[in-house]
């Protein structure tokens, strides 16, 4: 167990009432340029940004070693992307002439996909059984494109969405959020990461110089969250290879920034590394004001991708403006929370 967890008493799926509502499988209704406005103006669009920004504020000022409560639910997560990790292991890449996109990725796909209905299920109280199929579509999507061969923003966007569904259905509570950031999606990073490095997977959508990291967006959310109000980081030491490597570990966005430094070049020099840092730097930005200033891309770009390259959804997610969609979307275990038509969700005491 991490310094910063503290283990709750086992869970009762006897506190999760059954299902009130159909599920269905998600299937693309995003098709066009305009067809961008129903999304944007939709019950899921607001939900999904929503989400998002209820964990950043759960996160504010804390470090991953911070003291959580961890549920019997966050454990069978992390019990599933262990899984996943251990399947890297068991399907090592082939000996290709390609130097990219090696083609044992697509065994390991296979394997989820056949497996994927069984995994969510071990997370799923049997209450909740027909939720299975929708819920396990969003984590299918999360792991990256097996024809491609390749992982971006879109599939860490879908999962958030698999994480905000079984939010949705009361799997996950409020009181767990901290634990899903830190623990889960800390845990899917290492796992997406080792996926990348082992089938050298390209980025679904390279930014070029300009973007810091191709493959990931939303722990530079979270851990710019995680840095607000900080005693002495500030966004210089981004670039400040000592600083870094003493920090990582208690702080995601540091741990992202070494990640990047080792797979795009040895050390912090690199320019299309440093000089999108430098620029936050010389923007004169605190590390608040980086956090906000993530929010529109977030906002905009990554639930864009997410709808147009991978899956619109449906069931679980509600594709009608927020006005026909009265009522928390969230059921009683998130009821300090609701959601405004803009996305933002609003924890109440």
């Amino acid at each position: 167990m991490a310094e910063g967890e503290r283990q709750s008493p086992p869970d009762s799926s006897e506190d999760i009432p059954p299902a009130t509502q159909n599920f269905i499988i998600p299937k693309k209704e995003i098709h066009t340029v305009p067809d961008m406005g129903k999304w944007k103006r939709s019950q899921a669009y607001a939900d999904y940004i929503g989400f998002i920004l209820t964990l950043n504020e759960g996160v504010k000022g804390k470090k991953l070693t911070f003291e959580y409560k961890v549920s019997e639910a966050i454990e069978k997560l992390v019990a599933l992307l262990n899984t996943l990790d251990r399947w890297i292991d068991e399907i090592p890449p082939v000996d290709q002439p390609s130097r990219f996109g090696n083609k044992a990725y697509r065994t390991w796909y296979a394997k989820l996909d056949e497996e994927a209905e069984n995994l969510v299920a071990t997370v799923v109280p049997t209450c909740l059984a027909a939720a299975v199929p929708e819920v396990a579509v969003y984590l299918k999507e999360s792991v990256g494109n097996s024809t491609r061969i390749d992982y971006g923003t879109g599939h860490e966007a879908a999962f958030a969405a698999f994480l905000c569904c079984l939010c949705k259905i009361g799997v996950l509570r409020v009181d767990d959020q901290i634990a899903i950031v830190f623990k889960v999606f800390n845990r899917y990073l290492e796992v997406m990461r080792k996926l990348q490095k082992t089938y050298r997977m390209e980025p679904a959508g390279s930014q070029g110089v300009w973007g810091l990291d191709d493959f990931q967006f939303l722990p530079f959310i979270w851990g710019s969250s995680q840095l607000i109000d900080h005693p002495f980081l500030e966004p210089r030491h981004f670039v400040d290879e000592k600083a870094v490597n003493e920090n990582h570990k208690d702080y995601m966005f540091l741990e992202c920034i070494l990640f990047i430094t080792e797979v795009r070049g040895r050390g912090l020099g690199p320019p299309m590394v440093a000089s999108r840092l430098r620029s936050t730097e010389a923007g004169g930005f605190g590390v608040g004001q980086r956090s906000q200033s993530f929010h529109p891309k977030m906002a905009g770009l990554v639930p864009r991708r997410w709808v147009t390259d991978k899956v619109a959804p449906l069931g679980l997610w509600k594709v009608k403006p927020t006005s026909d969609c009265p009522g928390s979307p969230f059921p009683n275990q998130w009821s300090g929370v609701t959601t405004e038509p803009r996305g933002t969700l609003e924890l109440r005491d």
